[in-house]
């Protein structure tokens, strides 16, 4: 190969991997449902996943015993807005005492924002020798998206605490209790 073949192809590497550079980075590609789903199912395998119509017919079932909602979201996530007669718990040791209080046979439904965090809450439970547990597919975004009551810590109306900007892209807008 010539020098001068040789600085062209250097010159038009430099030249390419510049107009690469010049070019504005793309954002990430918010997160859609069937992906986010499809992920935590994949990270956790062993965890029942309840669809979001299957816990309204379940809550709205008087024949059925209702189940334990723990919500395993923060303090500022659960004070916005979660599910009527939900209980806060972030970690282990805070599920396992709250499931001390749980009559026999009773299954418990953890919920996050968009079911990771309950997912995970679920497994290390399930590892403990905790049974009937499942998590909300979806978890309180869908809830809420489906047009599902949400209370406040009070009991008022609430919204829904959107996590960050970019997991509240899987909540509607008007649903936002405030911006992250």
């Amino acid at each position: 190969m010539t020098i001068t073949r040789r600085r062209w192809l250097a010159c038009g590497a430099a030249l390419t991997l510049a107009a690469a550079a010049a070019q504005p980075s793309r954002a990430a590609k918010p997160p859609q449902w069937p992906e986010v789903k499809a992920r935590i199912r994949s990270r956790f395998p062993t965890v029942p996943q309840l669809s979001v119509p299957a816990l309204a017919a379940w809550l709205n079932d008087p024949a059925r015993e209702p189940p334990m909602l723990l919500d395993t979201r923060t303090d500022q996530e659960f004070a916005d807005g979660h599910l009527p007669g939900a209980i806060r718990v972030q970690d282990v040791e805070a599920a396992l005492q709250r499931l001390q209080q749980r009559a026999a046979g009773v299954h418990v439904v953890l919920y996050c924002s968009v079911g990771y965090r309950s997912s995970a809450l679920a497994a290390a439970l399930a590892s403990r020798g905790v049974q009937r547990i499942h998590n909300l597919e979806g978890s309180l975004f869908e809830w809420a998206n489906s047009g599902h009551p949400v209370i406040t810590r009070e009991g008022r109306p609430g919204k829904v605490h959107p996590y960050d900007e970019t997991w509240g892209t899987l909540l509607r807008r008007e649903l936002w209790s405030r911006e992250p």
